[in-house]
């Protein structure tokens, strides 16, 4: 190993730590550009399954962790690369972008003091081509982002596309029949028997938007739920009746309206605040009085985070 003089050395040291500033800011305009790439379509993703969650509130937890945690595991596979790009990868692509560094902007990572004559005078030689490249940009990593605006593009227009659509309902939350007994409201002579009667009572429940609970059918006609929910009752009909049924809840008398498209089907709707009881009459057949537990709100709970339970403050004595 040849000895190399003083000022000399000192000179290397100097191309040594400028070209290794040159060779990070290679790397970290590229690191940059790249990250931007990958996170262009991770937001448009997010903005996508918020407005999935916009157009469907009573989508699972459980489907929207899935959905985050695959949102993250891609991101993370896609910045993967960046973790393999380290300053000898960078001089290798810069190799191969640009004739000018002659093939040797590996030698920037070595010593020079340990390199022969030869190699200090190229690594001089390189350090001195690799500055002027870099002022005038053309040491730069090639990289496009038409892949991750075209697919950040597909994202969101997807995603506007939900927030501009008006929340829908589960397709699965249709009204499923209850056993409901009827009894005559009034004796009907054998003679004249009663042609018209209820035949099927159905109901769904569904609880208030903010709940994120999904819609449901009570397993019997007494049932329990949220408050604010809305319950809507079908009934279907046989024979023909002068006047619709009529749903009797609490003091309210509602008539219940005919189904369009469903012949004989007649339905009514209600949101409920309290807890009441109900019953359905319909051409002299009055049902038995179900009840209709309504869950309040939980009260709010207020915490104090500063200053902590039990601080004690020292009063300040009043002057003379």
């Amino acid at each position: 190993m040849q000895t190399v003089a003083s000022s000399e050395k000192i000179a290397l040291l100097h191309t040594q730590a400028r070209a290794f500033a040159q060779l990070r800011a290679v790397r970290q305009r590229y690191v940059s550009r790249y990250s931007a790439a990958v996170l262009l379509p991770t937001l448009a993703a997010g903005l996508l399954l918020a407005g999935v969650v916009h157009h469907w509130p009573t989508t699972s937890p459980l489907a929207v962790g899935f959905a985050v945690l695959g949102i993250l595991t891609a991101n993370a596979w896609l910045a993967k690369p960046l973790v393999q790009l380290d300053q000898a990868a960078v001089a290798r692509q810069l190799d191969r972008q640009l004739p000018e560094l002659e093939d040797s902007t590996g030698l920037l990572l070595q010593d020079p003091g340990a390199l022969p004559l030869l190699g200090r005078l190229q690594y001089e030689r390189v350090a001195q081509q690799l500055a002027q490249l870099t002022a005038d940009g053309s040491a730069a990593l090639p990289f496009s982002f038409k892949k991750s605006l075209l697919l950040s593009a597909l994202l969101l227009v997807s995603a506007a596309v939900f927030w501009l659509l008006p929340p829908g309902r589960q397709h699965a939350a249709e009204p499923a029949a209850v056993a409901m007994h009827f009894n005559a409201d009034q004796p009907q002579k054998a003679a004249k028997p009663t042609p018209a009667r209820i035949e099927q009572v159905r109901l769904l429940v569904t609880p208030p938007a903010y709940t994120r609970r999904p819609a449901f059918v009570p397993a019997q006609a007494s049932f329990r739920c949220p408050q604010g929910a809305r319950v809507r009752w079908e009934v279907q009909v046989s024979g023909a009746a002068k006047a619709e049924p009529v749903l009797e809840i609490g003091p309210k008398k509602l008539p219940l309206r005919p189904v369009a498209g469903q012949a004989g089907t007649f339905a009514a709707e209600q949101v409920l605040g309290a807890s009441t009881l109900y019953r359905l009459r319909y051409a002299g057949q009055v049902s038995d009085d179900y009840a209709i537990e309504v869950q309040a709100d939980e009260v709010p709970v207020v915490r104090i985070l500063s200053p902590k339970p039990y601080t004690l403050i020292a009063a300040v004595s009043p002057r003379p």
